[in-house]
């Protein structure tokens, strides 16, 4: 619900927005936040990146995590952030 909030991600196909998110709930490197309501207002993903994942990641602009990279190394990098309304 939150994505389809967002401008940003609204010419990504469902199959790959389902591709960044499920990894980070796999992981449990995801964190939902809410309002004073109990209404989603935002999402952010990391994963905690080995050196060779994290020199692609830099170095290759249409580099996507495999799901078994989002938790192999012990550097943590921020994935993704959404809150569509500014939150």
């Amino acid at each position: 619900m939150i994505m389809f909030m967002s401008g940003s991600y609204s010419t990504f196909q469902m199959r790959t927005l389902n591709f960044w998110i499920t990894p980070a709930i796999d992981h449990q490197q995801i964190l939902f936040l809410f309002d004073n309501t109990a209404r989603p207002i935002g999402y952010v993903t990391w994963a905690h990146l080995a050196p060779d994942t994290e020199h692609r990641l830099l170095n290759n602009k249409d580099f996507l995590l495999h799901p078994s990279e989002w938790n192999e190394g012990g550097k943590t990098w921020l994935i993704d952030f959404c809150f569509p309304c500014g939150g």
